[in-house]
């Protein structure tokens, strides 16, 4: 039987890198009776759907 051989071996950065990032509110989509909210399935079944 063979032996596994051994993983690779990853370096590390020194310093960790930093990401920038933004937050962006979910739209609020428009339903029937003038309803409006974020999750469509949601707003559907309470408002209906617009024509």
């Amino acid at each position: 039987m063979t032996a596994r051989p051994a993983p690779p071996k990853v370096a590390l950065a020194d310093k960790p890198s930093l990401i920038a990032s933004t937050y962006r509110p979910e739209p609020l989509l428009q339903f029937a009776d003038d309803g409006l909210h974020i999750d469509p399935n949601a707003a559907i079944a309470r408002s209906g759907p617009r024509s």
